[in-house]
C-alpha cells in the first residue's frame, strides 16, 4: 500500500500541469511517516527515542498532533512510556521537510517501569508536558528517490479537513 501511495504521488509530480493538488488520508499519512521514525532527541539531559508514530491531522488549519512509543534514559536509567505530541505543520521547502514545529508534550503514559528509581526520571518527564520540544521530522524529501520523476518537490503542503493536501 505504501508504494502504491508514493508511486502515485510521483506519477503525479511527473504532470506537465502547472500546479497539481491531491489530498492524501490520515492513513496514507502514517504509512510515509513510519519511514522517518525512529528518531532521538535530548532535552534536559534525558535522551528520549520516539518509535511507532501515529500521526492524527487537525480540523484546525496546520494542527498535527502524533502519538509515539518514547524510550527514555537518563543517567543508565530507562523508561518505556506512551506520549502525545501536539504542534504545527510545517512544510520547509528550503530543506526538503514536513514537520511539526512547536511541539508539546501533551500525554505521558508509563507502560513499562521496572527500574528500581525512576522517580526522577519520571517526575523530569511530567515536568516536560506542555512545554516546547524541539522540532519534529514527519517526512524528509531527501531521503525519497525523486531522479526518476525529475526530483520536483511540493510547493505547499497544508491541512484541510483532516487531510494532507500537497501542491505541486
Amino acid at each position: 500500500m505504501l508504494r502504491f501511495v508514493i508511486t502515485v504521488f510521483f506519477l503525479l509530480l511527473t504532470s506537465q500541469v502547472s500546479a497539481i493538488t491531491f489530498t492524501l488520508s490520515e492513513q496514507h499519512v502514517n504509512q510515509m511517516v513510519k519511514m522517518t521514525f525512529p528518531q532521538t532527541q535530548y532535552y534536559n539531559q534525558i535522551k528520549l527515542t520516539f518509535t511507532d508514530p501515529v500521526v492524527t491531522l487537525g480540523s484546525v488549519e496546520d494542527d498535527v498532533a502524533v502519538q509515539v512509543n518514547i524510550l527514555a534514559q537518563q543517567d543508565g536509567q530507562t523508561l518505556n512510556a506512551s506520549g502525545k505530541m501536539k504542534g504545527l505543520l510545517k512544510y520547509r521547502a528550503e530543506r526538503k521537510e514536513l514537520q511539526i514545529e512547536k511541539p508539546t508534550l501533551v500525554e505521558f503514559t508509563v507502560l513499562d517501569n521496572t527500574l528500581e528509581n525512576s522517580k526522577t526520571l519520571v517526575d523530569a518527564i511530567n515536568q516536560m508536558q506542555g512545554k516546547q520540544f524541539p522540532m519534529i521530522l514527519l517526512l524528509d524529501f531527501t531521503q525519497l528517490n525523486l531522479g526518476l520523476f525529475g526530483n520536483q518537490l511540493p510547493k505547499r503542503i497544508d491541512i484541510e479537513n483532516k487531510h494532507l493536501v500537497i501542491e505541486m
